[in-house]
């Protein structure tokens, strides 16, 4: 197919879609690990959480233990939470701790 790997299997576990000379899909146990499309990366999945979702060249999501780490638009970052708190949100170029 045009010199592009479309898929490899190894014991039954899809580890690699390629299609357009970009990487679609790696997935290893199970577990979706990359989605990328139009050379930007656009879900990283490890444990049934996503860790990264990434949209026009900005980092939109970045989840880790089922709590948003931060969120990003415009290259302003919005939120940052862990532990259930909000540590940051920003808006019009003025930070606020909270």
């Amino acid at each position: 197919h045009g010199g592009q790997v479309l898929m490899i299997e190894h014991g039954g576990q899809v580890l690699l879609i390629e299609h357009g000379s970009q990487v679609m899909l790696i997935e290893h146990g199970g577990q979706v690990m990359l989605i990328e499309h139009g050379g930007q990366v656009m879900l990283i999945e490890h444990g049934g959480q996503v860790l990264l979702i990434e949209h026009g060249g900005r980092v939109m999501l970045i989840e880790h233990g089922s709590q948003v780490m931060l969120i990003e638009h415009g290259g302003q970052v919005l939120l940052i939470e862990h532990g259930g708190q909000v540590l940051l949100i920003e808006h019009g170029g003025h930070v606020r701790s909270c």
